[in-house]
């Protein structure tokens, strides 16, 4: 797991052993499953996937007196 970065001169050795010792936040990313050169509709899968939004905008409200953000969720719901 440590390797790829590394290997890819992505990482410097220091923040990779850093980040590798995090604490797991509960996000991941899969990257098992390739799409072909060839391969338009999986290419357009990935695409679509990329540009969702990380966030549903629908929890989200601004307080404008503060100035926050704040994103309501069932985790948080005294917020």
């Amino acid at each position: 797991m440590l390797n790829f970065p590394r290997a890819e001169s992505a990482l410097a050795t220091d923040l990779a052993h850093r980040m590798y010792r995090w604490r797991h936040s509960g996000f991941s990313v899969h990257n098992r499953i390739r799409s072909k050169a060839a391969d338009a509709e999986g290419r357009q899968r990935v695409v679509r996937y990329m540009i969702r939004y990380p966030f549903a905008l629908n929890k989200m409200s601004d307080d404008r007196k503060s100035g926050m953000v704040i994103y309501h969720s069932k985790l948080h719901a005294t917020l």
